[in-house]
């Protein structure tokens, strides 16, 4: 086999030897080898029936070889040749028992406390609220002036403020200099108000230190939501715009938009639950040169951004993290989302997935518009690429879809189409009536 190799390595450059004297391909055998040293020959040789061995190999046993590791034996000089190779293999990722996994479709409910909150928050914004003589109590928004002082007693110029307006409770100040505003009446001062700063606090120069602040409320003013009419819905729009025509047309956009927020949430929830679940029942191991090759690049990525060029350190306080933390919770972060890859196609092959030509009508609709988008930020990208990620994400739909257990829920779309449906069959019954 080794000697069949030589002869076709030197055949190979017998074709595309170009001496002078001779027609190409047609010099003599002899003179190519006296050309070409005969241990360069040799090794072309012998790695070109390795290579050959390898890939008989693979097919025998169905192998996907993605890299060569290691090979041991490939100097020796006994023939035939004993070789040892260790390679890296296209994985074999399986999800098992699927009959025991199942996505479950969330149900939320918005509350009417819930839409009162966010009506609540939009009075505060304009200020549209009762100004009350009655003392401060947690949730009243109120405008307070206050500053600290040194050791010297001279104010801090950093921490005065003449006149800031807030909601009691919701953290936009320090814990102690809220709570002292607490029981206050409008026009009252304290003086001396002990307040700690945390010790991560973002200023180093007051971290864990506490000052002593003097306070003065200024107003309070209480907001409620069934305060709200149109009269507010009026006043907001003034200031930040929108086109809703009355209170009633607000909160139902408001509700409806919560109900979107908390369904996404509910069903990102759900979703880590179901690939917890899918990675429990998966069995096989990743190839180690994925997770490494894909967290170089991401590390690549981080440090070339002009925030960490600028100061490493800083990057990293920021970040709240040191590198050696980030870069392990990245691996964990890289694998899982690999083996979740790796699991979602095992799941699309079992339940044998396919796509309608609509949806792939779809799919490539969605990928043109993604390649505009990238080529506009200047990203290189290609159509093939971006069809297969498109394509790949409306199989992982389907599969959650045929893997959903029970009926989905109801949405309030559908229960006011069933009233209109329900109306129009009552109108056609009374028209038949009419003409019978």
């Amino acid at each position: 086999m080794v000697q069949k190799a030589e002869n076709k390595v030197l055949e190979k450059y017998r074709k595309t030897a170009n001496i002078k004297g001779f027609r190409k391909g047609k010099v003599p055998m002899e003179r190519i080898k006296q050309m070409i040293k005969p241990e360069a020959v040799a090794m072309e040789a012998r790695t070109s029936a390795i290579d050959a061995q390898l890939q008989k190999a693979a097919v025998e046993h169905k192998l996907h070889i993605l890299s060569l590791v290691e090979n041991k034996g490939m100097d020796g000089d006994k023939f035939p040749l004993k070789l040892e190779i260790t390679a890296e293999i296209y994985p074999e990722i399986v999800v098992n028992d699927i009959e025991k996994i199942s996505f479950t479709e969330p149900t939320v409910e918005v509350k009417d406390a819930d839409v009162d909150t966010v009506l609540e928050q939009m009075m505060m914004e304009i200020g549209h609220g009762k100004e009350v003589k009655r003392a401060a109590k947690k949730g009243d928004v109120v405008e307070a002036a206050f500053s600290a002082v040194d050791e010297k007693g001279a104010v801090i110029p950093s921490t005065k403020s003449d006149g800031m307006t807030l909601k009691i409770g919701e953290g936009q100040l320090l814990e102690d200099l809220e709570k002292a505003m607490i029981k206050m009446k409008a026009g009252e001062a304290k003086e001396d108000v002990a307040v700690k700063f945390p010790k991560e606090y973002h200023s180093a120069d007051f971290a864990g230190k506490t000052l002593k602040f003097s306070l003065t409320l200024n107003k309070v003013i209480e907001i409620n939501a069934a305060d709200a009419d149109d009269a507010f819905v009026e006043a907001f729009q003034k200031i930040r715009g929108g086109e809703m025509k009355d209170i009633a047309q607000l909160k139902e956009n408001i509700e409806k938009h919560l109900e979107q927020q908390k369904m996404q949430a509910a069903r990102k929830a759900e979703m880590q639950k179901f690939e917890d679940a899918v990675l429990k029942n998966t069995t096989g191991e990743l190839p180690q040169s994925w997770i490494t090759g894909e967290l170089g690049a991401r590390l690549a990525r981080l440090k070339d951004h002009w925030q960490y060029k600028a100061d490493p350190e800083q990057y990293w306080q920021q970040m709240g993290t040191d590198e050696k933390k980030f870069t392990e919770n990245l691996t964990k972060s890289i694998d899982r989302e690999y083996k979740i890859y790796m699991a979602y196609k095992s799941l699309i092959e079992q339940k044998k997935i396919t796509l309608t030509a609509e949806q792939e009508q779809i799919v490539e609709f969605m990928a043109k518009q993604k390649l505009q988008q990238k080529n506009k930020q200047g990203a290189g990208a290609k159509l093939s690429d971006e069809m297969d990620q498109a394509r790949f994400s409306m199989l992982v739909n389907e599969v959650i879809a045929a893997m959903t257990a029970g009926e989905k829920p109801k949405t309030k779309a559908k229960k006011a189409t069933k009233k209109a449906t329900k109306k129009e069959d009552t109108k056609d019954t009374k028209k038949n009536e009419e003409e019978k």
